[in-house]
């Protein structure tokens, strides 16, 4: 993306500074160099061609990564080992929080987080907290996690949101 975004910032500086250097010619009376005009002419018609290049490179671009955070895709991420791996490896990296313990406090946190490209877990927040020291425990746990399977529409890799509720109780 940034380097769409500087072709085109690159086409649209061209198109003002010949529209420019044109305009001033012009309202100065200078008379201009036949050499100058044909060089101008060439470079505006080579921009010209451009929008097409940068349209092409932009599809390209956008076809190999969809930056657009799905819910709901044709094959959801998966966990290595699938769902029951995930609460086993959940299970055993979660550390209750003493604080948490000494007074008690039990429940269930619901984290969502964004399943990358590569499969990288990003974008972790708390959508249901119980407790500061729970919401932050959780956090840890689910940025802490492997990579996972990514999703898939249209057999492309894509990002996806997902929920993971975590469940603290004292027994």
């Amino acid at each position: 993306m940034k380097r769409i975004s500087l072709l085109i910032a690159a086409f649209v500086l061209s198109m003002v500074s010949a529209t420019n250097v044109s305009a001033q010619n012009k309202a100065g009376g200078k008379r201009e160099n036949p050499v100058n005009r044909q060089n101008q002419l060439e470079r505006e018609e080579t921009n010209m061609e451009n929008p097409q290049q940068l349209q092409v490179v932009q599809q390209e671009t956008s076809d190999l990564w969809d930056d657009k955070v799905y819910d709901v895709v044709e094959q959801m991420p998966a966990f290595p080992g699938g769902q029951s791996a995930l609460f086993s490896w959940i299970a055993k990296n979660m550390k209750y929080p003493p604080v948490a313990e000494e007074n008690g406090i039990q429940g269930r946190v619901v984290v969502t987080c964004v399943i990358d490209h590569d499969g990288s877990v990003t974008d972790v927040k708390v959508v249901k907290g119980v407790d500061p020291s729970l919401d932050r425990e959780a956090l840890r746990v689910v940025k802490s996690m492997p990579k996972w399977e990514p999703g898939r529409q249209n057999g492309k890799t894509v990002r996806v949101k997902y929920s993971i509720p975590l469940t603290f109780s004292l027994q």
